[in-house]
């Protein structure tokens, strides 16, 4: 994988991974909306929502496996780098499953099921754009990481 080839296929294929999934969430946003006007629409909810968790999980998987080993060999901050994509998946994972539970029948009022999606929209569009600045970058797998807070 160390082939500059290699690393814009990579590129590439996050790229497109993250419109798809920009697309879906613009999608279930307008559905969510729709089903604030009227209820009916919630099964149309949790269908949109089946179809972002199955990319979701089908993107994570390709990052863990390809971006992963290319985190963790560029340099000394890439085992941080790798906890944190780690970490990342797994909070939007959880957020993700959550949103499906509220999404049931009965278990949330819609508008607050909508406003819910609209938030994780907003975060998981922030993170992307992150991800797209820190790893898509054509010198950026060398760079320093951003480092929110250090554990002490």
């Amino acid at each position: 994988m160390s082939s500059m080839i290699s690393k814009v296929e990579v590129r590439k294929r996050i790229s497109r991974d993250h419109a798809l999934l920009r697309g879906l969430c613009r999608a279930l946003i307008a559905v969510a909306r729709a089903a604030e006007r009227d209820e009916r629409h919630r099964p149309v909810i949790r269908d949109v929502l089946g179809q972002l968790c199955a990319e979701v999980d089908r993107h994570f998987e390709y990052e863990e496996e390809v971006i992963v080993p290319l985190l963790r060999e560029v340099d000394a901050w890439g085992p941080v780098r790798v906890e944190r994509l780690y970490r990342d998946h797994a909070e939007q994972r959880s957020v993700l499953v959550a949103l499906a539970e509220d999404a049931e029948d009965g278990m949330r009022n819609v508008e607050d099921l909508a406003d819910e999606i609209v938030w994780f929209f907003q975060r998981f569009e922030q993170d992307m754009a992150a991800e797209e600045e820190r790893l898509l970058s054509a010198e950026d797998l060398g760079a320093e990481p951003i480092v929110d807070q250090i554990d002490g």
